[in-house]
């Protein structure tokens, strides 16, 4: 369990920063990716707040959101 923790944490630091470039560009499509790509590593952890917040995201731009 240690070792997918320490990898989601990883995987979570570098796509902040790749979450915080897709909002600066308004780039929906990059914001719905990355929220897809998080979402199951975090469930997997047991980050169920950021893994829904993800999901919400990915949903949201889906549907046509902005």
């Amino acid at each position: 369990m240690r070792k997918f923790a320490l990898k989601f944490l990883a995987l979570a630091r570098t796509d902040m920063a790749e979450f915080d470039l897709a909002l600066e560009r308004n780039d929906l499509a990059a914001l719905s990716a990355l929220g897809h790509h998080n979402k199951s590593p975090a469930k997997m952890v047991g980050a169920m707040g950021f893994a829904n917040l993800c999901q919400a995201l990915e949903k949201h731009v889906k549907d046509g959101g902005a």
